[in-house]
Parts: C-alpha cells; sequence; structure tokens
C-alpha cells in the first residue's frame, strides 16, 4: 500500500481509496478494507509519536542554537572589522608609497630636463662658436641665401641662451653685428627690385630677410615710395573748406585707383598670404602720411561738410575691407586682426572730432538759428524790431526750419558716431531750442515794456496785437506738435543702435568709446541712458517743451492784454457812480451803459477774434491754408472764455470797492447783473454761479440775509457777500480790496469750463437781435 502521495498538495482521499482497492485484485473487499483501517491507524499513531518526539526535541535544542546563532554572528562583526582595518591599513601604505615614488620620479624628470637644457645650451654655445668663425667666409662667398640660414640659425641659438645672461651677453652683439650687415648687403637692392618690379630678385631679398625678421622696415621705405603720387595730388587738393569738402571724395578714388593698380603686383610679390596684411599697411602708410594736415583741414570743416567727408572715409574703409575678405574667407581671427588695424588707421583722424561732437553740433546749431533775419534783428542792439506780423511770419517758417535741421542733426548723429553721442546731440537741441525760444520772449517782453497800440480806437481792442498775438499761439501749438512728433523719431533712432553700441565687436564706435574715457566708463554710462529711454521713456525735450509752453502763456498774456483792455476802460470807476447811492422810487428798466457796452463788445469780440485769427491750420496734416468753420469756432471760444473769466473776475472787484448801495442802487446792480449773466449764458458754456448768487442777495431782505447766505452756490466768494450786506446797511467807511484797475489774465472759473460743441456767429446775431 503506497503512503507516498499523502504529503502531496491537493490529496484526494476518495480516489486513494480507491485506487488502493483496485490494486488489491483482492476477492473479499470488506476484509481489505478492515486491513486497510487497520493499516491507517498504526500508520496514525506512528506519525503522532513521530511528531511528539521531534517537538520534544526542539524545545529542548532551540535555546542552545540561538545561543550559537548569536556567538557566530559576533565573531563575524568582529572578523569584518579586523579585515576592513587591514585592508585600509594597506590602501594607506600603499598610496604613502606611491606619493614617494611619483615624488622620485618628478625629481628625475626634473633633473633629466635640467641636463638636457644644459647639454642644448652647451650644444647652442659650441654652435655659436664655429658659426661665428665661420661667418666671415660665409660673407665672402656672397650667397645672401644662405647667410641669412645661417644667421636665423644663431637667431634661434640665442633665443636658448636668453636664460643665462653671461653667455647670451657675450654672443647677441656679434650675431646683431651679421644682422646689420647682411641688411646692410641686401636692403637697398631689396628696395631697387620692389620699386622697379623685379619680382624674383625682390622675393629672393625678401625671402632672405624674412628669415631674419627685418623685412619690415624695406616693405615700409617701399610703401612710402610708392605713395608718391597720392602725395602728390593731396599737396595740389583746395584749402577751402566747401572745395575740400567736394574734392576729398575724388581723392580717395585715387586711392582706390591706386590699389586696384597696384593690387596684380602686390599679389606677385608678395604672395596671397601676406596679401592682406600688405594693403592693410599701404592704406595705414598712406592716412599716416597725410595726418599732419588732414585732420587740420578736417577742423575747417562746418560739421555737414565734416560729416560727408566721414562718409566718404568709411567707404574707403569698406572697399579696403571688402579686399581683405576676398583673401581671407575662412580666417575670421586674421581678418578681425587687419579689420581693427584698418579702422585704427583710417578713422583715427575723427577720433579727436567725434569726442568734441556735442560741442560742434551745439555751435553750429547756434550759427544756423542766428543766421535767421529776425534774430538778427533782436540781437543788434542798433535796432529796436516790433513784433509786426510779418515777424511773426518770419519766426513760424523759422521754427519749422528748425525742426527740420533737428532732424538732420539726429541723423548727422547717428552717421558721424554710430549713436555713441546721443546724450550730446540731445543737450544740444534742446539749448539751441531754449535759445530760440528765448528770443521770442524777448520780443513779448519788448511788446509789453512798450504797452499797447495808443493808436486804438476808444472801446475797441488792439487788433494788431492780438493778430501778431493769435498768430504766435498758433506757432507755439505748432512747435509743441512737431516736438512731439520729432521726439518719438528721435527716440525709436536711439534706441535702435542700443544693441550695436553696447556690443563687444570691433566696431568704429567702440574706438570712440575706448578713447573717450579710461575702463570703460562711458559705455556703463550709455548703457543707463538706453535703459531710461526705452525702459523710463524719459522725455527727450522736456526742457525745450517747458520754454516753449512759458512762452505760450506769455503770449496768451499779451491778447488777453489787448482784448480785455476795453473792458477794463469801462469798469474803471464804476464804483463811484452816484446810481448805486441814489434814494429815489424810479424803476429800474434798463442795464446801464457801461455792462451794455460790455455785452456789445463781448458779443463782437468772436468775431474780432476770427478775423485776426492767422489761416494756417497748423492742427491739421492738410495742405489747405484755410481754416475750417469749426476750427474758428473752438479757436473763438478759448479766448472769449479766457476774456469772460477776467470779465467776471474784474467787475466783481468793481461791485466790492462800492462804498455804500441804496435800495435804487441794489435794483439797478440787479438789472445789470441780470443782463451780463444772459450775455455769458450766450457766449460760453461755463456756469458763473456767483452771479445767481448776487441778485438773491441784493433783494432779500437784510433781516433774511443769512439765510439767504446759507443757500448761495458760490461758498468761495462768501467774503465779497459778507461785504454786500454792508454796503446795504448804509454808508460805513469801507476798506476796499483791491484796486479796479489791477487785472491780470484770469485764474480757472469757480465752475467747470466749456463743455463741447461749435460755437456759431450766428448764435451771436440773433442773440443781439433779441
Amino acid at each position: 500500500m503506497d503512503f507516498s502521495t499523502f504529503a502531496q498538495d491537493g490529496f484526494d482521499s476518495k480516489k486513494w481509496i480507491n485506487d488502493s482497492i483496485k490494486a488489491s485484485k483482492s476477492d473479499n473487499t470488506e476484509s481489505f478494507v478492515l486491513s486497510m483501517i487497520t493499516k491507517l491507524q498504526l500508520l496514525t499513531q506512528e506519525v503522532n509519536s513521530s511528531f511528539e518526539d521531534t517537538s520534544s526535541q526542539t524545545l529542548v535544542r532551540m535555546p542552545r542554537a540561538l545561543m550559537e546563532i548569536e556567538r557566530m554572528a559576533k565573531e563575524s562583526r568582529s572578523l569584518r572589522q579586523n579585515l576592513n582595518n587591514i585592508l585600509q591599513g594597506e590602501v594607506v601604505e600603499a598610496q604613502e608609497l606611491t606619493k614617494q615614488c611619483v615624488e622620485r620620479m618628478s625629481m628625475l624628470h626634473g633633473v633629466k630636463k635640467k641636463l638636457d637644457h644644459c647639454q642644448q645650451t652647451l650644444q647652442q654655445v659650441v654652435y655659436l662658436q664655429q658659426s661665428l668663425k665661420r661667418a666671415p667666409t660665409v660673407f665672402e662667398q656672397g650667397d645672401t641665401t644662405e647667410i641669412g640660414s645661417e644667421i636665423a640659425k644663431m637667431q634661434e641659438a640665442i633665443d636658448i641662451l636668453k636664460d643665462y645672461p653671461e653667455q647670451y651677453n657675450i654672443f647677441s652683439p656679434q650675431v646683431k653685428q651679421f644682422e646689420s650687415k647682411l641688411v646692410n648687403l641686401i636692403e637697398a637692392d631689396c628696395l631697387t627690385a620692389l620699386v622697379k618690379h623685379q619680382v624674383s630678385v625682390a622675393q629672393e631679398h625678401l625671402s632672405t630677410l624674412q628669415k631674419i625678421g627685418k623685412e619690415e622696415s624695406v616693405v615700409k621705405q617701399f610703401l612710402c615710395q610708392s605713395i608718391s603720387r597720392i602725395l602728390s595730388v593731396w599737396s595740389t587738393g583746395p584749402m577751402q573748406t566747401t572745395e575740400f569738402s567736394k574734392w576729398l571724395p575724388l581723392f580717395f578714388s585715387e586711392i582706390r585707383d591706386f590699389i586696384i593698380a597696384e593690387k596684380p603686383y602686390y599679389l606677385e610679390v608678395f604672395g596671397a598670404e601676406q596679401y592682406p596684411i600688405r594693403i592693410t599697411n599701404l592704406v595705414t602708410c598712406i592716412i599716416q602720411s597725410l595726418q599732419p594736415t588732414f585732420l587740420s583741414r578736417l577742423q575747417s570743416l562746418m560739421l555737414p561738410e565734416l560729416v560727408k567727408s566721414y562718409t566718404t572715409t568709411s567707404q574707403l574703409f569698406q572697399y579696403c575691407y571688402g579686399e581683405l575678405q576676398d583673401k581671407l574667407p575662412d580666417n575670421e581671427i586674421a581678418l578681425k586682426k587687419y579689420k581693427r588695424t584698418l579702422e585704427e588707421s583710417i578713422y583715427q583722424p575723427y577720433l579727436t572730432l567725434q569726442r568734441k561732437y556735442e560741442t560742434l553740433e551745439k555751435n553750429y546749431l547756434k550759427e544756423y538759428i542766428r543766421q535767421f533775419a529776425w534774430i538778427q534783428k533782436v540781437s543788434d542792439p542798433t535796432q529796436l524790431p516790433n513784433l509786426s506780423p510779418a515777424m511773426v511770419v518770419s519766426i513760424s517758417e523759422s521754427s519749422s526750419q528748425l525742426l527740420v535741421t533737428a532732424e538732420e542733426a539726429l541723423n548727422r548723429c547717428i552717421e558721424f558716431t554710430d549713436g555713441v553721442e546721443s546724450q550730446g546731440l540731445l543737450a544740444a537741441l534742446n539749448e539751441v531750442i531754449v535759445e530760440f525760444t528765448d528770443t521770442v520772449v524777448k520780443l513779448i517782453k519788448k511788446q509789453s515794456n512798450e504797452g499797447l497800440n495808443t493808436k486804438a480806437t476808444p472801446g475797441t481792442a488792439d487788433t494788431s496785437v492780438v493778430k501778431v498775438g493769435l498768430h504766435l499761439h498758433q506757432v507755439c501749438t505748432s512747435i509743441l506738435n512737431k516736438l512731439e512728433a520729432f521726439e518719438v523719431i528721435a527716440r525709436n533712432v536711439i534706441v535702435s543702435k542700443k544693441s550695436l553700441v553696447l556690443s563687444k565687436e570691433d566696431k568704429v564706435h567702440q574706438l570712440l568709446l575706448l578713447s573717450t574715457e579710461p575702463n570703460n566708463k562711458k559705455a556703463a554710462v550709455l548703457a543707463q541712458f538706453y535703459d531710461s529711454l526705452d525702459t523710463l521713456k524719459i522725455p527727450l525735450f522736456s526742457l525745450s517743451t517747458k520754454h516753449i509752453q512759458l512762452l505760450s502763456k506769455d503770449v496768451e498774456t499779451m491778447v488777453f492784454n489787448a482784448l480785455f483792455e476795453t473792458i477794463k476802460s469801462w469798469l474803471n470807476n464804476i464804483s463811484k457812480k452816484e446810481v448805486w447811492n441814489q434814494s429815489t422810487k424810479e424803476t429800474v428798466e434798463y442795464p446801464l451803459d457801461y455792462i451794455r457796452s460790455i455785452g456789445d463788445y463781448l458779443f463782437d469780440l468772436p468775431m474780432i477774434i476770427l478775423s485776426q485769427a492767422p489761416t494756417a491750420n497748423v492742427n491739421s496734416n492738410s495742405e489747405s491754408n484755410e481754416t475750417s468753420p469749426e476750427e474758428g469756432s473752438q479757436q473763438s471760444r478759448f479766448w472769449v472764455d479766457i476774456v469772460v473769466r477776467g470779465a467776471v473776475d474784474l467787475f466783481l472787484q468793481s461791485l466790492d470797492q462800492i462804498p455804500w448801495l441804496s435800495s435804487h442802487g441794489c435794483e439797478q446792480l440787479v438789472c445789470d447783473i441780470e443782463y451780463f449773466k444772459n450775455v455769458l449764458a450766450v457766449l460760453s458754456d461755463s456756469n458763473y454761479p456767483v452771479l445767481s448768487d448776487l441778485p438773491k442777495l441784493l433783494q432779500c431782505d437784510l433781516n433774511d440775509y443769512a439765510a439767504a447766505m446759507s443757500s448761495v452756490e458760490c461758498i468761495e466768494k462768501a467774503p465779497l457777500y459778507r461785504s454786500i450786506r454792508v454796503k446795504r446797511e448804509g454808508p460805513k467807511k469801507t476798506s476796499p480790496r483791491k484796486d479796479a484797475n489791477e487785472s491780470s489774465p484770469p485764474t480757472s472759473p469757480s465752475k467747470p469750463h466749456p463743455g463741447p460743441g461749435a460755437f456759431q456767429v450766428l448764435s451771436i446775431a440773433n442773440a443781439k437781435s433779441d
């Protein structure tokens, strides 16, 4: 009977019983089953007994096994630590040993190098002794090529002896003596061959001189002799500034033609490899030969001609640089080197003038504006010009020319300094515009000091002053608009040069930057300047704008005084009229003559302004010289509002001068105020609540005056309102507040400015007819 399957996973007892019965082949199944049960019981008892014995033995032996395991773990840890200590000690010892070996090897290597150097030095000393003895024989043979080779080898030997001054001082003078002897032997022949275009002879001698490093001297002599024709052309050139600026491009064309003519010969005699440096040497030699007179001629030029000369010089540089690019397409290092040399030689005469750009530009612009005829008249103490309409036309035309010149100055700055001197340009432009504006201010002050036109008809405005003032005010507006547009252009142009100017490449502006201030301070200042323009948006012409705005205010004052003089004459001494103190029961039917005259004048004022206003349309881009009705209405409204505000202020001052008011005087004053208020309602959109408050205070009972005061609209006029109460109480001594004759351009009205809408002359006529 097979009991081995009992220990298998997934044991099936039923299947095992059936399989056992089938495998028995017994006829008596019952007896076999009983026998099988007995065997299974015996097997069960045996297994139980074996399990109990094993469990007992395990429980007895477990503590001892745990102790053995712990002891073995401690021994393993101790063994591991001992092994680590052994290994670490061996590594440190190996490292120390290796270090000592390396130090010994380094020392031995150093000794070997010194020995080799000593050996080489001794060999060179022996070689020099032998070569110097042999040199006279070689010179006697006359083979300059061999002589050059021998001297070149001796030069190499001398270089090795530099660390040994004693030996070097012995041999160096002797070698230099032979160098000089060889140079004297072949330099003249080499120069003659170069001048006469004897290519083979020149190349042989140049090769010999190149071996000993002495070829540059003869090449320089050749270049100086070859440019004699160029120098002859220069010496015969015109000395006058205007002719010189026109002649300079022709001279530079001569230089280009000369380079083109010499190019094949240079390529043949010097070779393509040395051609770039020889062309650079040629151009440098030409410019240096011109230096004594070139700079003096440049200094005598006016700034525009100087910039044109600079542009012409730049064209010469571009041509020469193009020649270098053709021969050095892949050698960027050599190309940059030769380019830098060309820049320094060609642009050197201009550097001094570029550093003085701000002064040059300022002097040129000031001289330019001082050529204006009207400025010459103002500046001449023997002449006393008046601010006439013709003078204003000249000012208008010259202001346009000034802004055109400012654009030209911006272009000059970019062309001449590549934007490096932008700060100087802005400073010069601001100073010149301020001088231009201040000259106009002198004329206005002279006009004010001489007073208004005494020939003007009484009761009418001085139209000549009004006409001049209106035109001049329009000129100020035009200048401000054009200056604002120019500022946008200037800012964009200057900022566009930021990356170029602050770059590290070999540019012409870098020569100017580095030659201006040490430690590249100019570049740091420029970086801050560009940041202020690009990020902070700092105004470029704030000083000029402020002066023009102040000029505009002075013009407004002049026009206001001319327009307001008539109103002043009518309001003069109205406080002394007897009507204010009369005691009569007559009914007041009409306003007094003074206020009706003021009303008639104010109704005529828009037409006066329109008739004297300039026809030029400064706020429009159209070419038309006619002012549209809407623009004319806006212009007249601007000045009418100024005069109306002044009239109200002076009227209130005059009322405050009245000593006392009778009932009839109050009634008359209310009539005058109501008429004045109706006139202003037609002429202006501004609200003057004080003219609504005064009739209430003049008509109310004195016992109710406090209540009336509490309901006024214009609280800031409370002192006047209290004065009115005192005047109504009867004749008392009052202290005048201010002389009615003293007037000034009015301040802003107590209520809002005029609103939008075109003022039509027709409405004025209708109002007058009503």
